[in-house]
């Protein structure tokens, strides 16, 4: 097996303790160049993985990287108002390219990307991994089966409380320090929840799962929020603690879509960080709401309340049968599989594309939640979602 040479853009928490372990664990690739503007985060990105990291050239220029590394691919694991930009660089260097979610926060960015993989011809994959868990992959089989009929609504939430520490980092090694540490006068810079503006921005990681399971595309969308000035948790803050919005597909499906970053529920006994629920004519699946859980609840016409139907079913993963990479890999393991399609996808030109996040397929999780966020803007004012498959 020929090795894919990679390189990785953005050497941050995330990058350490996922992409870069990810890459090293997975055998069809090669990790030869890292980079990031901040020099302390790649030398804290080979510690970190030092047991399997071996000799990689650094880089504080990206474009350097991309210029003179060799490297077949690149994985980049950046602020997503960077992505578009770092994606079309890369792609146009002629790298394959690999990036972490939301896609972009911008309509014209989706379709930049979209138009640059045309353009070049080359792969593209979107690295979201709830499209993964084991729930998403039942209830995908259950719907194509029909076992729960026309389906005429779904709905999601991700409502991801963010620690004290994820607000500044420090202005010179980039590493993540308490709100209470930049407000005393520690050199700081914002992070980027400040640039995000709308936490339904973050919305692909429970919308792509759920258009995955329903294989649809979201039509239109209208949105509403708490006041975006300043949040109610920290008032320091100018984001909504939650935006909610409507959407409806293709297919005429109503969805409900809920995102917060402030309101850490899970700390307080609340609902479990994501939630996801699908009714159809003929039944209707849906996660448990306690956090503590991985119980669910399914109840069909076939089979709604009959002595053999469980109080509740277990959709996860069968620890026990996984490799010891795949359940360190992070998300419970979901991590694991996005990196290993993408190596899969390198290595075969005939590998099967049809469940992977490609361009297109991004730009439909990610221009629904942009817009949301526009529409929150609006007063809940509905529009139309572009076809990006036209």
């Amino acid at each position: 097996m020929k090795k894919t040479k990679v390189g990785v853009i953005g050497c941050g928490p995330r990058s350490q303790g996922s992409t870069i372990k990810n890459i090293l664990n997975i055998a069809e690739y090669e990790l030869v160049a890292i980079s990031d503007k901040y020099e302390q985060l790649m030398l804290d990105a080979i510690e970190k993985n030092k047991e399997k990291i071996g000799k990689v050239k650094q880089y504080t220029d990206h474009r350097e990287m991309l210029k003179e590394a060799n490297i077949d691919a690149v994985f980049i694991v950046v602020e997503p108002e960077n992505n578009a930009a770092l994606v079309c660089e890369s792609l146009e260097a002629g790298k394959h390219t690999y990036c972490d979610v939301p896609l972009a926060i911008d309509i014209d960015e989706c379709w930049r990307i979209v138009k640059t993989v045309k353009k070049t011809g080359l792969k593209f994959l979107l690295g979201e991994q709830s499209r993964y868990h084991p729930r998403t992959e039942a209830w995908t089989k259950m719907v194509a089966e029909g076992r729960l009929g026309k389906i005429v609504y779904a709905s999601g939430q991700y409502l991801h409380g963010m620690r004290p520490d994820r607000y500044f980092m420090d202005a010179t090694t980039g590493e993540r320090i308490h709100f209470k540490e930049a407000f005393a006068g520690r050199d700081s810079v914002k992070s980027r929840f400040w640039r995000l503006k709308h936490p339904i921005h973050y919305l692909p990681h429970e919308l792509s799962p759920l258009l995955k399971v329903i294989d649809d595309r979201v039509t239109r969308v209208s949105c509403i929020g708490t006041r975006s000035d300043k949040s109610y948790v920290h008032e320091w803050f100018p984001m909504s603690d939650m935006e909610v919005a409507l959407m409806q597909t293709e297919n005429d499906v109503i969805l409900r879509m809920a995102a917060g970053f402030t309101i850490e529920t899970m700390k307080t006994g609340g609902p479990r960080n994501h939630w996801h629920h699908v009714m159809g004519t003929k039944g209707v699946v849906e996660e448990g709401r306690d956090p503590h859980s991985d119980k669910g609840q399914y109840f069909s016409e076939d089979e709604y309340m009959t002595p053999d139907t469980p109080a509740s079913i277990s959709w996860n993963y069968n620890a026990a049968a996984l490799a010891k990479e795949v359940l360190d890999s992070g998300h419970g393991g979901q991590d694991y599989w996005p990196y290993k399609d993408f190596a899969m996808w390198l290595q075969d030109d005939n590998f099967d594309t049809s469940g992977l996040l490609t361009a297109v397929k991004a730009a439909e999780t990610a221009a629904p939640a942009i817009l949301a966020g526009l529409s929150a803007e609006r007063n809940g004012e509905w529009l139309d979602v572009p076809d990006f498959r036209s």
